[in-house]
Formats: C-alpha cells, structure tokens, sequence
C-alpha cells in the first residue's frame, strides 16, 4: 500500500504504538485482530497523504536487499514488490548467414 520498505516499517511500528496506546478503549465488541486492522488502514491513509504534502527525498539508494518475485510469495505483501524490475527480454537468436554459392 505503501510502496517502499522502510515506510512499511514505519508503519507497522506507528500502529503497534497506537494500538498499545489505546488498548484501554478497546470494548471487545469485534475482533481484535479486525481493530487492529483498522488502526493499520488509517496509519497508511495518514501516511500517503501526508506524503503528498511533503517534498519527496532525492535519495535515490534502494531501501530493501534486492531479491528476485521466485523468493517472494506474495507480491502484495513482499517488500521487494515496488523495487523489483524484470530483467528486459532476449534479444531474438542470430539467423545463420545462407551458404554462398560461388568459387571457393
């Protein structure tokens, strides 16, 4: 959702934080796991809007060891997902060159 690796990071940690932080209001009328969730949904609402209103960096360094889609099984949650390009394609083989008919 995020786009980069370390911004997911920051994420996950911000909502830990904000679940931690107001534990104490949590009624258990639904699931924890889908409270959670929702304090995750707004931390990367917040986030890609408050990256539309900053300047962007001019790092331009990969923030995630480089590895190949083969490693990952899910690209929705992989963190090399937004970093991976595919390799270009082949160029197409060589035709062999027609044998000459003259005097050798």
């Amino acid at each position: 959702m995020l786009g980069s690796y370390a911004g997911t990071e920051d994420a996950v940690r911000e909502t830990m934080v904000r679940a931690w932080r107001s534990v104490e209001r949590f009624e258990g009328r639904s699931p924890l796991r889908s409270w959670v969730y929702r304090i995750a949904t707004d931390v990367c609402l917040g986030a890609l809007a408050a990256g539309r209103r900053r300047a962007l960096s001019m790092d331009f360094s990969v923030s995630a060891p480089s590895a190949t889609p083969s490693s990952c099984s899910r690209s929705s949650v992989c963190p090399h997902a937004s970093t991976w390009t595919p390799a270009p394609p082949a160029p197409p083989p060589a035709r062999p060159d027609p044998p000459s008919e003259g005097p050798e």
